[in-house]
């Protein structure tokens, strides 16, 4: 009687852990989505007895959007915000209007992102994933095989960050119809580019 022992190659524990690798970027995107961005921002009530931002934090979503502190509040989610008076700004809050310290009324919002989208794009990337583990298992030329999953693991990381990456995006409008767009950790304040 023989014994057969089966062993996993190196190559196919490497396209394994490509697709844990878009696996757990896809949790962490449906998770990010579910809980919504993070204003970092606390209302508090001003001397005119209007919302004003208290305080806004420094690394979070009010913060690269433009909001600053003594800013007044107007609407947030279309809704009025005196209800949110001693409290943050909540997650589920996609649309901030705020009154800049300069009397420009500005509207800060973080895209949505559809949950068929997010399947398609999540669907896409276990794809690509798949298809690069295939290709860099079953390869005759070990380097066309390592570019190969490079690629797809590239790309298959790229469809599935994205939807995240959107929500960091800076979408600022003003009454002219003027799109400031930056990214919060790359770009300062100072700095944005005007589209």
């Amino acid at each position: 009687m023989t014994q057969t022992h089966w062993f996993v190659s190196r190559r196919a524990l490497i396209g394994f852990g490509l697709g844990l690798w878009v696996i757990l970027l896809s949790a962490v995107g449906v998770r990010a989505q579910l809980i919504g961005p993070e204003w970092g921002v606390h209302i508090a009530r001003s001397v005119d007895n209007v919302p004003v931002a208290a305080s806004v934090g420094s690394m979070n979503a009010g913060w690269t959007k433009g909001l600053r502190p003594g800013d007044e509040i107007i609407a947030v989610g279309g809704d009025d915000p005196i209800h949110l008076i001693g409290k943050d700004l909540p997650g589920v809050v996609n649309e901030v209007t705020f009154r800049d310290a300069s009397g420009l009324v500005r509207s800060a919002r973080v895209p949505d992102v559809s949950t068929s989208m997010l399947a398609m794009l999540t669907a896409g990337a276990v794809l690509f994933a798949t298809l690069g583990a295939l290709v860099y298992r079953w390869s005759a030329d070990a380097v066309l095989g390592r570019l190969f999953i490079l690629l797809s693991g590239a790309f298959a990381t790229t469809l599935v960050v994205a939807p995240t990456i959107r929500k960091s995006l800076l979408l600022v409008s003003s009454p002219l119809g003027v799109v400031t767009i930056t990214l919060p950790v790359v770009a300062p304040m100072g700095t944005t580019a005007v589209m």
